[in-house]
């Protein structure tokens, strides 16, 4: 290993959270396999941003988290390089950087050049019953395509719990208080499915419905795809806290757009990012956010042997804003035609 990160070592030993040595064996296996999939990769230089919750927020268990496995990866045999958390909490501060887990692309690409590393980690932590899932994902900081992932479960103990409820308290008081602009927790997160990147925008209540929208990039040959509204027994959809189910009978795709169709299809030419939206009139949003968002892609109807695409999207809240383009423009698109 090239360099020991003191700074972090440090940081972890006085924060003054618990000793919790029952999940140091599990982080440090989840490190350790993270650190073997850079190291082929030929990436050693790492930033770890603070872990959320699925809505976005930063606990207190998420920051302590992250302070576990930046050690973890400093201490790997690898070579891996750790950047300080403290001196990466500034460079956000000094350039106005979010310090959540959710990195976009645009965010991606300036943290990775003002800190000067080649790999952001995030996690994202799941209570279920007796333990707490924490997913872990290395992303490239020139694309913000996944390059690794890891998983592991941290045994709900009292002083676990008590992390948890105190960051979920913390992250939640300032909701008394409006907000002029509410941010949505999945803005900005990419998934890939084949030769189609999917950048999540969001999700918003509009005039007429629920939009939700996002970029999409066909990353390989210039051919035709298609966003369904249903396909059979597959469909585009939105589930809410309550369990309700919605479909879209609002779809675009690129320049393609309308409020009476099942299926959008266009020509996707390579590289290139084009828009994507479902509106949904009839959405109930119970809680206030959304516990899936689905995009059902696929190539054209011709192409032999196709298979469904699809982008999902957990834990998303939905947010207020002014009409989009996709919800005033199908109906007009259709009588211009």
């Amino acid at each position: 290993m090239k360099r020991t990160n003191i700074g972090i070592l440090v940081l972890a030993l006085l924060s003054g959270a618990p000793c919790m040595p029952a999940q140091d064996k599990d982080i440090k296996a989840l490190a350790a396999n993270l650190a073997d999939t850079l190291a082929k990769l030929s990436k050693k230089t790492v930033a770890v941003v603070d872990f959320n919750d699925l809505q976005g927020n930063v606990t207190e268990l998420g920051r302590y988290l992250a302070e576990q496995v930046s050690v973890a990866l400093a201490m790997t045999d690898k070579g891996i390089e750790v950047i300080d958390r403290t001196h990466l909490k500034v460079l956000l501060q000094e350039n106005k950087l979010s310090s959540s887990g959710i990195i976009d692309p645009a965010t991606a690409r300036k943290l990775g050049q003002i800190a000067g590393v080649e790999v952001l980690v995030t996690g994202t932590l799941t209570p279920f019953g007796d333990s707490v899932q924490l997913a872990v994902k290395a992303l490239d900081a020139t694309t913000a395509h996944i390059v690794g992932a890891a998983t592991t479960d941290i045994a709900k103990t009292k002083a676990i719990e008590e992390l948890l409820s105190r960051g979920i308290a913390t992250a939640t008081a300032p909701s008394a208080q409006p907000s002029a602009a509410p941010p949505s927790a999945y803005s900005g997160e990419v998934k890939r499915i084949r030769d189609l990147e999917v950048n999540f925008k969001g999700c918003r209540v509009v005039a007429t419905g629920v939009l939700c929208e996002a970029l999409v990039t066909n990353l390989g040959e210039q051919r035709q795809y298609c966003l369904y509204s249903k396909d059979g027994d597959t469909m585009s959809r939105i589930v809410d806290a309550g369990g309700n189910v919605s479909t879209p009978r609002g779809i675009r795709l690129a320049d393609h757009n309308s409020s009476d169709r099942v299926i959008e299809c266009a020509n996707l030419p390579s590289g290139v990012p084009v828009r994507s939206g479902m509106l949904f009139p009839d959405a109930r949003v119970e809680g206030g956010r959304l516990t899936l968002v689905e995009f059902l892609f696929d190539l054209e109807r011709s192409y032999a042997g196709r298979t469904s695409l699809s982008a999902q999207f957990r834990g998303v809240p939905v947010t207020s804003g002014a009409p989009g383009s996709l919800d005033e423009s199908p109906a007009q698109s259709r009588k211009k035609k």
